[in-house]
């Protein structure tokens, strides 16, 4: 579905922006809540060099392809979708990047569908003519779409890894490395010594059991069992009795969305008695998941564990948008680690832009793999060679557990 576009910032939207460069005045960079990078005074086309009318400078062209239905929607893509508008609202309320606003120019249903979300990758390069791409958490479609924003040097966000030597994709998201990290650093911790492996059959869930293994082999830890899932399965009883029958010590998965709670249902109706330590999700799906099988454990991100965050500037970084969440969401702040990978995406893009002069195309890939940028899930310090930016930098993730309901921390990798 595309989505009408609204006020006046729709208007003349031909294609798109050119190159910008900062004028004399250089680009101001504004703390904007939780960091966010913008920039005033760039003369374009038909203004003075002072910068000209609001009319005379062209918007910044953003394309979604993001989950709105389907296994992917709830606890993943409409709150990225949330995130997103939160800081496209924040940038353009400070001025936009080099004075010129962003715009939301096409946001579209990928369905939970990897085919759909390829197809949507070419809509907003060939028919829309975006500047940039932003694509919610179906792996297989992100995957699926790199040579096409290679081949029209789109620069493209993406909440999945991009494939090994990607050159327009970037990961605006928790590490895929540093999540695993988390959960068999807090196995160590226990004392565990063999694993159960409950993989789902996407490209990201193959990327996480790949890690997995190795750092299981590594460790000395024995992996039991392995088995692939599907990631629409609506009952994994009898996957979880057969990983009872080889008696793990605990089971870990590479799976997210309602198949958490799936998982969660099939290990109590198997009589499992072994902790599940479960990959990023959101809090909600977590409650639900430990409701059914109270030997829960999980990937905490930053913004979950909030105030319980050791790293003082990522806290610093959380603060104001923690609160500006909370207070928009009803208190609500269940699906707020999503939210961020929108909102860290969006001000991502606009530091990059900031700092190249320029809005899409070659100038953007060059200053996106040069970029520092302190997010709200993570210090990003993105390369040519590390285009998840979290590769040289410290974990901020965590395993949190509840306890009559609440959320506790009990292992920080950090």
């Amino acid at each position: 579905m595309r989505h009408p576009i609204e006020g006046k910032e729709a208007l003349n939207i031909t294609g798109r922006s050119p190159s910008c460069r900062p004028g004399k005045t250089g680009i101001l960079v504004l703390a904007l809540l939780a960091a966010g990078v913008v920039a005033a005074g760039c003369s374009s086309p038909g203004s003075s060099s002072g910068g000209g009318t609001a009319s005379a400078v062209p918007p910044i062209t953003i394309g979604v392809s993001a989950a709105e239905t389907g296994y992917l929607s709830a606890s993943a893509d409409i709150p990225f979708l949330k995130g997103i508008k939160y800081a496209v609202s924040a940038i353009n309320g400070a001025g936009g990047v080099d004075g010129h606003k962003l715009v939301l120019s096409a946001v579209l249903d990928e369905q939970s569908s990897a085919a759909t979300g390829v197809a949507n990758v070419n809509q907003l390069i060939n028919q829309d003519h975006v500047d940039v791409i932003m694509a919610g958490s179906d792996s297989t479609a992100c995957a699926s779409a790199e040579s096409a924003v290679a081949a029209a040097q789109t620069p493209m966000t993406c909440i999945s890894p991009p494939p090994s030597g990607s050159t327009y994709q970037f990961q605006v998201a928790a590490s895929v490395p540093g999540m695993v990290a988390d959960e068999m650093g807090y196995i160590k911790s226990r004392h565990i010594t063999s694993i159960a492996l409950v993989n789902v059959s996407t490209v990201y869930g193959q990327i996480i059991g790949k890690i997995i293994t190795g750092l299981a082999a590594a460790d000395g830890i024995k992996v039991a069992y392995t088995t692939t899932v599907s990631a629409t399965a609506t009952d994994l009883t009898a996957t979880m009795q057969a990983v009872k029958a080889a008696h793990p010590g605990a089971v870990v998965d590479s799976m997210t969305g309602p198949e958490h709670v799936v998982e969660a249902k099939g290990a109590a109706a198997a009589g499992l008695t072994v902790p599940l330590i479960q990959i990023t999700d959101t809090t909600n799906v977590f409650q639900e998941s430990a409701q059914a099988y109270p030997d829960l454990y999980f990937v905490t991100l930053p913004p979950q564990a909030y105030p319980d965050v050791p790293d003082a500037a990522l806290a610093t970084a959380i603060k104001p948008f923690w609160s500006m969440y909370s207070s928009r969401n009803g208190g609500d702040t269940a699906q707020i680690a999503a939210a961020a990978y929108g909102w860290d995406a969006v001000h991502i893009l606009a530091a990059a832009m900031a700092k190249a002069g320029a809005f899409t195309g070659p100038k953007l890939q060059a200053a996106l793999q040069e970029l520092s940028y302190q997010g709200v899930n993570s210090l990003f310090e993105f390369s040519a060679t590390d285009h998840g930016g979290e590769n040289a930098v410290p974990n901020p993730d965590s395993i949190g557990h509840f306890v009559g309901g609440k959320l506790q921390i009990v292992y920080n990798a950090s």
